[in-house]
């Protein structure tokens, strides 16, 4: 690769770590800036602030931010070495990430960080309470932080499927030094994207398999959080995100190369609709856009 051919548009697959830069308000979704990073992300997500970009990769924590349509290394974080993910905490200033070391029989512990300017700092990992019965796996890399901060939720095993049944873990983040203190037992064969409905109430996850998958659909406003039911999903599910009003949820599918559609109807009640979205083939995870949001939205 040489800096002309990352200013094509058309790209062939490249066996190399690049973050590309996508023009949204583009009709034509085009590509205004590519940048080779010397490491393999796997993550990368917006900060609160509107300005920076965090990416997280196998060695180090990156900040990026974008000007004049650019994107800008503003600093890197050595961390030991992994592949996973992470979320930003709503206030800014934490990080909640899990990576595993990718040595089977040695379990993927998350970890808790602090952002401090654009460096990103090790506090602790996240320990279980001795009164909950779980444990790590090797592979519980996928994690969210609830939109009001307090809570972080883990998948137990991201791949591996056609064990068992595996649990999500919930850690208590109001905590001085985060613990995992709940969890919702035998979710799914395979866990892997979650998602939180406004009301608060409700939670989805994704529940892996190689062909046919299902989505669990979670109460956590109750203490214990518990498992409600289960739906049809296609396979492979990735990506899994509500809209802003709530009304309707989107569901990815790598393996059938559509976006499932749903509709919400109440606190609790998700139902599947014949319809849904044609995409290609391949790993996909979603967002919903800003022309989503409600009128009254500030």
């Amino acid at each position: 690769l040489d800096d002309k051919l990352l200013t094509k548009q058309q790209l062939s697959p490249q066996l190399s770590n690049m973050i590309s830069v996508v023009d949204l308000y583009d009709p034509n979704h085009k590509i205004v800036d590519r940048v080779l990073v010397n490491d393999e992300p796997t993550h990368i997500l917006a900060h609160p602030d509107g300005e920076r970009f965090f990416a997280i990769a196998t060695n180090y924590f990156f900040v990026y931010k974008i000007e004049n349509e650019k994107i800008i290394e503003l600093a890197r974080s050595k961390i030991s070495s992994g592949r996973g993910c992470f979320w930003i905490h709503p206030d800014g200033k934490h990080i909640l990430a899990a990576r595993t070391p990718r040595l089977p029989g040695k379990p993927a512990i998350p970890s808790w960080f602090r952002i401090e300017g654009n460096n990103v700092i090790k506090i602790c990992d996240i320990e279980i309470s001795e009164d909950i019965d779980t444990n790590y796996q090797d592979t519980g890399v996928i994690l969210r932080i609830t939109p009001d901060g307090k809570r972080g939720f883990i998948c137990q095993r991201t791949v591996y499927n056609g064990q068992d049944l595996c649990d999500v873990l919930i850690v208590d983040l109001t905590l001085k030094i985060p613990k995992v203190t709940k969890v919702i037992k035998q979710v799914g064969d395979g866990l892997e994207s979650f998602a939180f409905h406004p009301n608060g109430k409700m939670a989805v996850v994704t529940c892996l398999a190689p062909d046919k998958n299902a989505l669990a659909v979670l109460d956590i406003e109750s203490d214990p959080p518990r498992l409600l039911y289960h739906l049809d999903a296609s396979g492979g599910s990735q990506g899994l995100e509500f809209t802003p009003e709530g009304d309707q949820l989107f569901n990815g599918s790598p393996a059938h190369g559509r976006i499932d559609v749903y509709e919400v109807l109440g606190d609790f009640e998700i139902i599947k609709s014949q319809k849904f979205i044609k995409i290609g083939y391949g790993h996909n995870s979603l967002t919903v856009g800003p022309r989503y949001f409600p009128k009254d939205f500030k």
